[in-house]
């Protein structure tokens, strides 16, 4: 018999994202208090007047074109995802829910999560985003006719506020090297210890299952500097600041004073998106009145750039094992790690 699914967003007491959390950590990347936190807003895409807030959306869609080079990391994404297809049926059980680490656009499940979920002949899956726009849109688009659990869950999964979202032990999807905006600061020499404490929260919501995970080793800093400052990226990565005044509603904050300036820190393995401030501003947000400076900085979101030996080090002291490793011509790599507790 067929099994039908009624598709669900996942309650949980504590879980219940605030409305404030944009104003909070906008508030503390402009008082200094965090650093390096700020990738989920500039991913999102609001469903409600979108062309009116941001671009990022047709940014993004501009950005992973296989024409849109040297910025290689969607096309080698895919092309590792679809070799990797091909071998999970041995390495993971068939049946096994997908739980989904940065749910994205209807593209992007159609394009990664939904081909993991037909290889492995699943029926279960858990999308994860910190955008309610993306998870709804993944809700009606896959109802219940598709025969296809759908569960969302409006979070962030690098610091959760649920503990697991699967009965049994699932397969973790991350697509992108997302692996690499873990949370740090520029200041902040566990990295390590960062990482495999990222790496044991994903184990946790897999329910100590599998991780499929892409990681971009490029530490080549001429590349790096190529492959990211281009005009494309840099209006992305400064759309948290375009955001401010039409959501937060801020007074006298002018976003177009900013420009994109990356920075490489090697002893830190980090590509570090960094803004900086092309003229001095006085603006009230909320109850706050805040001054920023010429040439200030603020460092928005990360990009580690793990070497593999140290990524895998991590894995192990994060008990995760590798079960297989996938390379492409490009710096980058696709993991297969299973947690140690797993006794599937």
């Amino acid at each position: 018999m067929t099994k039908s699914y009624q598709n669900t967003q996942l309650p949980f007491e504590e879980g219940q994202l605030s409305e404030t959390a944009f104003f909070n950590d906008v508030l503390d990347l402009f008082m200094g208090f965090r650093s390096g936190h700020v990738s989920k807003y500039i991913y999102e895409a609001p469903e409600d007047s979108l062309s009116e807030r941001t671009d990022e959306k047709v940014l993004w869609g501009a950005i992973i074109e296989e024409g849109q080079t040297p910025y290689y990391l969607p096309k080698a994404d895919n092309e590792l995802l679809c070799r990797a297809r091909q071998d999970l049926v041995g390495l993971v059980p068939s049946s096994t829910p997908v739980v989904d680490f940065g749910v994205g656009d209807i593209e992007s499940f159609v394009k990664h999560a939904l081909p993991v979920l037909k290889a492995l002949k699943s029926d279960y899956y858990v999308g994860i985003d910190f955008c309610e726009a993306y998870l709804e849109r993944i809700q009606k688009r896959y109802n219940a006719d598709q025969k296809i659990k759908i569960v969302t869950v409006c979070d962030d999964f690098f610091e959760p506020q649920i503990k697991t979202v699967t009965p049994v032990p699932a397969l973790g999807l991350m697509t992108c090297s997302t692996i690499g905006n873990i949370h740090g600061t520029l200041h902040d020499s566990h990295y390590d210890a960062n990482l495999s404490r990222a790496l044991r929260i994903l184990a946790r919501l897999t329910n100590h299952g599998w991780l499929l995970a892409s990681l971009d080793t490029n530490q080549d800093a001429a590349r790096l500097y190529q492959g990211y400052q281009t005009e494309l990226l840099a209006r992305l990565f400064l759309t948290v600041f375009r955001r401010i005044p039409v959501e937060l509603g801020s007074i006298g904050f002018d976003p177009s004073l900013f420009v994109y300036e990356p920075e490489w820190h090697p002893e830190l393995q980090l590509f570090a998106h960094m803004a900086r401030a092309t003229a001095a501003q006085d603006f009230r947000l909320g109850d706050y009145r805040l001054h920023i400076a010429k040439g200030q900085k603020f460092h928005l979101l990360n990009s580690y750039k793990f070497e593999a030996s140290f990524f895998e080090a991590c894995c192990d002291k994060a008990g995760l094992a590798v079960q297989q490793v996938w390379h492409h011509e490009t710096p980058m790599k696709l993991y297969l790690l299973k947690d140690k507790a797993c006794r599937l």
